[in-house]
């Protein structure tokens, strides 16, 4: 950006400012004098001193005059727009901003993923509302989170069984994805039953293709025994997990994806505030009553078990014979991940007991080979 001079300090101003302080300090001298001498002094003084601010005032309206004109003409010389420049390019904004637009042409090469990147970092930074406008009046009781990849038919499904629930008007679905694709983006725009908003996973494979926390390529493979990773120097060629296994991509970007979202919810989105937040995926189908049954849930643990700190949905057991009736029970029980672990429902209290220093290292390196189990 061109730098243009700034006018400078007017050389009268500055000598009758001295001047004045000189006289104002002979005026206070002379204060100090009580003949008939120190009086004439002090009344050409109090004159010369009358003087010399009628004549500040004056140089300093013409000094003032002086500098406008100079700025006027400092501003002509800047390189004005017409008004056919002075238009949004619209078309260098997209390129910039906008999306890859064809799963076909994903990003191959560096520039383009940084502009996937660039896309991804500025969806999570706007956190812009779909739908925000048609349920003005209707107040956000319940946040839905779906972590998704890429299976757009599985997703298709849950949304359906959502459009079959009461209530959706309270709802805020967030859709966490791991993946872009233009398919299931329009997708997600389309959705009118409720307000929607989408997050992206800022370190996915498909944005670190070839490096860590995608796939490096001095990566061990996963079945190479410990001796030979040494040999061959891969990374961590010492540290395989408890089956001799080295790190799978696709397995632990499921992991960082499911600790980032949680963390990027409570911590960044506003509207989060102190509400329930329900954890899905995208081959759920849910039954129409998950809304009310969560709230359900959420007031009761408010009221009867505020030393719980998950609710839990589902199970992958097989249903009871007697369910309609048990329906209207709640269990408090011990955590069993391999039970507890579908349709959680997550509140503030218990992220800042979870996400804290030591269960973020434990959750970081714990060698769990299944480790959503």
């Amino acid at each position: 950006m061109p730098r243009y001079p700034v006018p400078s300090r007017s050389i009268f101003q500055l000598v009758y400012e001295i001047i004045i302080l000189m006289v104002s300090s002979a005026f206070f001298n002379t204060l100090r004098m009580g003949n008939p001498r120190g009086n004439f002094l002090r009344r050409i003084l109090i004159a010369l001193f009358i003087i010399l601010i009628i004549l500040f005032f004056i140089s300093y309206r013409l000094h003032l005059k002086l500098n406008t004109n100079e700025v006027a003409k400092i501003i002509n010389k800047i390189p004005q727009l017409t008004k056919s420049e002075a238009k949004i390019n619209t078309s260098d904004v997209d390129d910039e901003w906008r999306p890859i637009e064809k799963q076909e042409e994903l990003p191959s090469s560096p520039k383009n993923i940084e502009k996937l990147r660039i896309f991804v970092r500025n969806m999570n930074l706007r956190q812009t509302i779909i739908n925000e406008n048609l349920f003005l009046d209707k107040p956000i009781q319940l946040i839905a989170v779906i972590q998704i990849h890429n299976r757009i038919e599985y997703l298709k499904a849950l949304i359906e069984s959502i459009k079959r629930s009461e209530s959706t008007e309270n709802l805020l679905l967030i859709i966490s994805h791991d993946f872009y694709s233009k398919e299931i983006f329009k997708f997600i725009q389309s959705i009118k039953l409720c307000r929607v908003l989408q997050i992206f996973y800022p370190y996915s494979i498909q944005l670190y293709p070839n490096e860590f926390p995608g796939s490096d390529p001095d990566d061990c493979p996963r079945d190479i025994s410990r001796g030979d990773a040494i040999k061959q120097g891969c990374i961590n060629a010492e540290s395989p997990d408890m089956y001799g296994h080295y790190r799978e991509v696709k397995y632990t970007a499921i992991k960082h994806h499911w600790m980032w979202k949680l963390i990027h919810i409570f911590d960044k989105i506003i509207e989060i505030k102190q509400l329930p937040v329900l954890l899905l995926e995208e081959d759920y189908y849910l039954s129409p009553d998950f809304i009310n049954v969560s709230q359900q849930l959420y007031q009761l643990s408010q009221e009867r078990c505020t030393d719980c700190d998950f609710m839990s949905l589902g199970n992958y057991n097989i249903l009871r014979s007697n369910y309609e009736s048990d329906s209207n029970e709640a269990d408090v029980v011990a955590w069993i991940s391999t039970d507890h672990n579908m349709g959680m429902i997550w509140t503030r209290k218990s992220f800042q007991r979870i996400f804290n220093e030591e269960c973020l290292h434990r959750f970081c390196t714990y060698d769990d080979y299944n480790w959503d189990w």
